[in-house]
């Protein structure tokens, strides 16, 4: 990458007003028997890495999951890190008759691309659903 891309990439977030680098790796799956909030955790991780293997393989399949990876203000392309992350206990969450889900609370500051709040802590709510005995996070866009 040369010197003018890369400068324009770092720059971005510290208009923002978070410095932060963008960091891609490969994030290790959590075992099946993963908690819910280890589950979050993970994918958390896996989006901003831009692993999409382990994000998708966390996720619910057979959802249309354009908001995650394709909006230019979701997730995967404009999270770039995340820092001071608090996740919640496991509560109650509406599901489809027959099905096991629970939502998870999530607190954390937030570095992106496109500047997405004033600098306080970012929070949102996860539904993350048991499929086949493994917690799966059902989308950014379910919470």
């Amino acid at each position: 990458m040369n010197f003018r891309v890369w400068r324009h990439l770092v720059a971005l977030p510290l208009m923002a007003g978070c410095v932060c680098v963008p960091s891609r790796h490969d994030v290790a799956m959590p075992p099946a028997s993963a908690s819910p909030q280890e589950v979050v955790t993970v994918w958390l991780e896996a989006m901003t890495a831009k692993d999409s293997e382990t994000a998708l393989a966390l996720m619910v399949p057979g959802e249309d999951y354009s908001m995650e990876f394709e909006n230019s203000q979701g997730p995967f392309k404009n999270w770039i890190d995340i820092s001071d992350l608090e996740v919640g206990e496991p509560y109650e969450a509406d599901c489809e008759l027959g099905e096991q889900c629970v939502r998870v609370s999530v607190t954390f500051r937030l570095c992106a691309y496109e500047f997405t709040g004033d600098g306080d802590p970012w929070s949102h709510s996860f539904t993350v659903q048991n499929k086949g005995g493994r917690w799966l996070v059902r989308g950014y866009g379910s919470g």
